[in-house]
């Protein structure tokens, strides 16, 4: 039988790179290698460093361990998550690519990182770059294909993205963030992960803060097999230990009262060993980060397969902050409950915690103390005034502050003259514990929006002619915002009548809009304050059903989709109001606030000027409000 001669294959570079056998890189490995930070989408540009973040390349190495399935990653801010997310992806498409789905919470901000972030990931990286595909309509915003891999980008309010072809990998980012339900009723983390049933070697990557305490990514984290938390040595002792807030320290001696305290607990903030007690500076920290290691919360069955990890991490261990970062943001956010809640979620990655229940009148009236009306104590500083205007009249606080923002409620009430409204304001000297006279500080005023008494002219035009007339820099109109501001307030110059007369305003009037929600959150908060503790609410001693039953008049639900949102119950909540008012004069963003005043009180004047005359001519009336008699 003839022999077949050996014949010598000729391949081409290209053909051999197509049949080169994949690297056996981890995922940090790979990074390290490859991985490029733009300055355009990173502070530190430049190669990746798994080092400048040692926590991560556990959590980058587990998700390619062939072994695990399910990785959570609860973690707060400035800690590189997302970049870590964006190493695991740039890992798939190079060295073990398969269908891929990645979820952002909207669409919008899932096509806006595509452009961003991704795209320009891929065209940094010589491996990725080197598999994008040459015709452009394989390499659009939300759809990518590679050499084995089809990469689908969506968003978890569309339910068409969630919903289609079957699905190797899933990387689903800031899920806490991701609608409870799609319009189906769906689940979108259950739709997204549907896509792998069929699928033998999947894998899921979950990636996000925390939020509420029955969240997304806090039921995820808890439901996998093992759970860590990543501890550090001390470097006095070497004691291993979890870095905790309530650890992070500052000098005693620095008054809260000065205007600077934020600036100099910056300056002084440390982090105290739990066991020794020694003084750790921010200097050691990148020493006790590499040192560091992730250890279970529990030790793990070892006849069990472990088939999912959760890690949690919080801005503590963020290489990119100081202690006196984390010290200051949690003192200017200790006072307001939705900032309170944004430094729990983003900065200590723990979940916040929503009371939701129904505040009885006896609660309310629980907070009276012996202060007879009409007294201002004795560590008060100013007074505030808030009013709500209706159609006949107009309801009213008066609320005494001290510097920490503790109040008590000193007189309120019901009037149905616009001129004793005004000698309230402008004249009354409310006589205090120590001896000195008070006067209204600042006075907010709710410009209604509602009809007035006749149909001609509104409770708006009402209020603003009074303004224009009586302000004298004391009192201000203030509007409930329709909706959630990116601050507590904001204020503009109003120049025109609302409505079809459109009268220009000589001069213009300023109008501070009020988030509502945020105001209410606030007062219910500081009804939980422990008495003697800064913040903490007082009503004077003769404080009436009549006060409790409208500050009950409203209470929180949580509605279908999980939100928390308030729930009239009664009409009558004009109190709640004015004291949301009441608070709004005294906040930071109003001006400054109490801040202003350096712990003293203003000088009070013993008589206040009369009100300015009316310009001749202006603004003629068409009927007769109940506000001019």
């Amino acid at each position: 039988m003839a022999s077949i001669a050996a014949k010598k294959v000729e391949w081409s570079p290209e053909e051999r790179e197509a049949w080169k056998p994949p690297e056996h890189l981890t995922v940090s490995e790979w990074a390290d290698k490859y991985r490029i930070l733009l300055a355009e989408t990173s502070n530190e540009s430049g190669p990746w460093r798994t080092a400048r973040v040692p926590y991560l390349r556990e959590i980058m190495d587990s998700f390619s361990d062939p072994h695990i399935e399910k990785i959570v990653f609860e973690a707060g801010s400035q800690l590189g998550k997302t970049e870590f997310l964006y190493n695991c992806l740039g890992y798939l498409i190079h060295q073990d690519p398969g269908s891929t789905l990645l979820v952002f919470p909207t669409i919008d901000l899932a096509r806006s990182l595509s452009k961003s972030r991704i795209q320009p990931m891929i065209a940094a990286c010589d491996p990725l770059r080197e598999r994008k595909p040459a015709n452009d309509d394989l390499f659009t915003n939300l759809e990518m294909l590679f050499p084995g891999m089809a990469l689908n980008i969506v968003g978890a309010n569309s339910e068409a993205g969630l919903a289609a072809r079957p699905c190797r990998y899933i990387l689903l980012d800031e899920c806490s963030l991701y609608p409870e339900q799609t319009q189906s009723g769906a689940n979108p983390i259950n739709s997204a992960m549907e896509r792998q049933k069929t699928i033998w070697n999947k894998k899921t990557l979950l990636v996000s803060t925390p939020k509420y305490e029955d969240g997304q990514i806090t039921r995820e984290r808890k439901s996998c097999d093992v759970t860590y938390r990543y501890y550090v040595p001390c470097p006095y002792c070497g004691a291993m230990q979890i870095l905790a807030f309530p650890n992070i320290k500052w000098p005693k001696e620095i008054s809260s009262d000065s205007l600077t305290y934020a600036q100099e607990v910056w300056e002084s903030a440390y982090y105290e060993c739990t066991q020794c007690h020694a003084k750790i500076y921010n200097n050691q920290r990148p020493m006790m980060l590499a040192s560091g290691e992730w250890r279970p919360d529990q030790p793990p069955n070892p006849s069990l397969i472990i088939r999912s990890k959760g890690y949690h991490l919080s801005s503590l261990y963020s290489p990119f902050l100081t202690w006196g970062d984390i010290a200051e943001k949690f003192i200017k956010s200790k006072d307001y409950p939705d900032l309170l809640k944004d430094f729990i979620n983003f900065w200590l990655a723990e979940v916040w915690v929503e009371t939701i229940h129904r505040k009885e009148e006896a609660d309310i009236l629980s907070h009276k103390i012996d202060l007879p009306p009409l007294t201002v104590p004795q560590q008060a500083i100013v007074l505030t005034l808030g009013a709500d205007v209706q159609k006949d009249g107009i309801y009213y606080i008066v609320r005494a502050w001290a510097a920490d923002y503790t109040s008590w409620l000193i007189r309120y009430g019901y009037l149905m003259s616009w001129d004793n409204f005004a000698q309230i304001i402008f004249e009354d000297i409310y006589p205090g514990e120590s001896g000195a006279g008070f006067k209204i500080w600042r006075a907010a005023i709710d410009t209604g929006g509602s009809e007035g008494p006749d149909e001609t002219v509104s409770i708006t035009e009402e209020v603003y002619t009074w303004l224009r007339d009586h302000s004298q820099g004391v009192a201000f109109g203030v509007k409930g915002a329709s909706r959630s501001l990116p601050n507590r307030l904001k204020h503009s110059i109003i120049d025109k009548m609302p409505g079809k007369t459109g009268r220009v305003i000589p001069g213009g009037l300023i109008l501070w809009n009020v988030d509502t929600v945020k105001f209410k959150e606030l007062y219910h908060y500081r009804l939980q304050v422990e008495e003697g503790k800064a913040q903490c609410i007082y009503l004077h001693s003769d404080t009436g059903m009549d006060y409790a039953r409208q500050i009950t008049a409203e209470e929180k639900r949580r509605n279908k989709k999980g939100q928390v949102e308030w729930h009239q119950l009664r009409y009558d909540n004009h109190y709640f109001d004015c004291e949301v008012y009441c608070a709004a004069t005294v906040d930071p963003e109003w001006w400054g606030g109490l801040r202003v005043l350096g712990g003293k009180p203003p000088n009070q004047p013993t008589k206040a000027p009369r009100p300015k005359a009316k310009p001749p001519g202006w603004l003629p009336r068409t009927a007769a409000g109940w506000i001019q008699r």
